[in-house]
């Protein structure tokens, strides 16, 4: 379960981590399913993780963690302005019109430059100060949605017998501040991470002007991937 990274925005199915890791794992009758939804936050991703889990019954559920837009996504409730709309999840108030804006993001990457460059230093400049400046104060507050919806699937995993595993996702310019407290609830509450910000991750495996993975970020994940499956197997 995850966002956009787990998604594989901008890359071709084949070629992202969870069609990398079940070449591996295959060999050992371990299936990957990429629950991933671009655009979710950690509330909405244990919704539709533990919905998707009441059809198919997993023995794991891995959680891949952006400490960043996903917490804040979570205290803002900004997935409340989303409808789907021509196939694709839409922020209601866009300005472009539908069929406009789907083709710029499906098919550009001038959208990626667009976005990139102008909407996210727009909002860096305006509720992204505003919003970093209340989680340096209240880091705790801010948080609490999120701690919220991992108790929630903590518990469904515990009920149903499923192994449950959190990824940290390292964004493409260092550790946020969710770093430090976000490990430090994994660890109280007794659940398995894999922290991917200390294994050498640089700007190479990220897209220019973009903050997803490339294709060279994820090859490079599996081969820490593969033994947290393996981990949580036994």
């Amino acid at each position: 379960m995850g966002d956009s990274f787990t998604f594989g925005l901008g890359i071709r199915e084949e070629s992202t981590f969870a069609s990398l890791i079940q070449e591996s794992l295959n060999p050992v009758g371990t299936g990957v399913i990429n629950g991933g939804q671009a655009g979710y936050s950690i509330a909405q991703e244990v919704k539709w993780g533990i919905l998707l889990a009441q059809k198919i019954s997993p023995q794991i559920i891995i959680l891949f963690a952006f400490l960043f837009n996903d917490i804040k996504d979570d205290y803002h409730q900004g997935y409340k302005n989303v409808e789907v709309k021509y196939g694709y999840r839409l922020h209601n108030g866009r300005s472009l019109p539908g069929p406009v804006f789907d083709f710029l993001r499906t098919h550009s990457y001038l959208w990626m430059f667009i976005r990139g460059n102008v909407i996210n230093k727009w909002f860096k400049n305006s509720r992204g100060i505003e919003f970093e400046k209340l989680a340096e104060n209240e880091t705790e507050k801010v948080m609490q949605p999120t701690f919220e919806a991992l108790k929630t699937l903590k518990k469904y995993c515990m009920d149903k017998g499923i192994r449950l595993g959190i990824v940290l996702i390292p964004p493409s310019q260092g550790r946020t501040i969710f770093d430090v407290p976000f490990k430090y609830y994994l660890e109280v509450e007794r659940i398995s991470f894999l922290d991917l910000g200390n294994k050498g991750f640089t700007e190479h495996d990220y897209f220019q002007g973009d903050g997803h993975w490339n294709e060279n970020g994820h090859r490079k994940a599996p081969k820490y991937l593969v033994p947290f499956v393996r981990y949580l197997s036994n």
